[in-house]
């Protein structure tokens, strides 16, 4: 017999910031945000599983870790400096080892400062409902953040969000809203979809 076989099967994607900008083109502001809402319900779930279900850290969510499929889902990607919560203060930590990785705007203060005990002693889910609170900035100013102040522009958010989304961008870790709370609780996040999927499928992302 011959030597054994690996398969890699992969998926075309194309990144979260192209293809808003496609979109803003051909959907109605209204018709936009319900799909951002879809897509942000994707996103936290997986990053809930991680913290409550794996009690690891993703440690890099913003929106340049957000692919899109031929089907405009969303997904999580860039798990370059996963990592388990607990490992926090060994030297080997991905996110202490790999966080030159991350510019300064997305980090929170406990890993800006190096602070790993408070990020031990802080809740698996932290870091990453702070890196959600960037990637909820950029979706609606359309931009990638270039400055950390630029979190304070809630301008662009709907005012049905603007509440939660400065609950998960808390100073204390301890105090940040859970990626499961916000997935639960948002009211922005309620969206039926079913008129929207009919939308979204009718449109040719070419």
């Amino acid at each position: 017999p011959g030597a054994p076989s690996l398969y890699l099967i992969t998926e075309k994607v194309r990144p979260l910031l192209s293809v808003l900008r496609e979109l803003r083109l051909k959907m109605s502001k209204e018709q936009c945000n319900e799909y951002i809402a879809m897509g942000l319900r994707e996103v936290t779930k997986a990053i809930a599983f991680l913290a409550n279900d794996c009690k690891l850290v993703h440690g890099n969510v913003r929106m340049s870790s957000i692919v899109v499929t031929e089907t405009l889902e969303w997904k999580l990607n860039a798990f370059d400096m996963l990592a388990e919560h607990q490992a926090a203060t060994t030297g080997e930590w991905p996110l202490r080892t790999w966080s030159w990785m991350s510019p300064g705007q997305y980090k929170p203060a406990e890993v800006g400062k190096g602070d790993w005990s408070a990020v031990v002693n802080g809740p698996p889910y932290a870091i990453d409902a702070w890196g959600l609170g960037c990637l909820v900035q950029e979706v609606f100013s359309g931009a990638p953040l270039d400055k950390m102040e630029d979190l304070r522009n809630m301008d662009v958010l709907p005012p049905n969000l603007t509440a939660d989304y400065q609950k998960l961008l808390s100073s204390a870790p301890n105090k940040r809203l859970s990626p499961q709370k916000f997935l639960d609780k948002a009211e922005f996040l309620k969206v039926k979809g079913a008129e929207l999927i009919e939308v979204v499928e009718n449109i040719n992302m070419k």
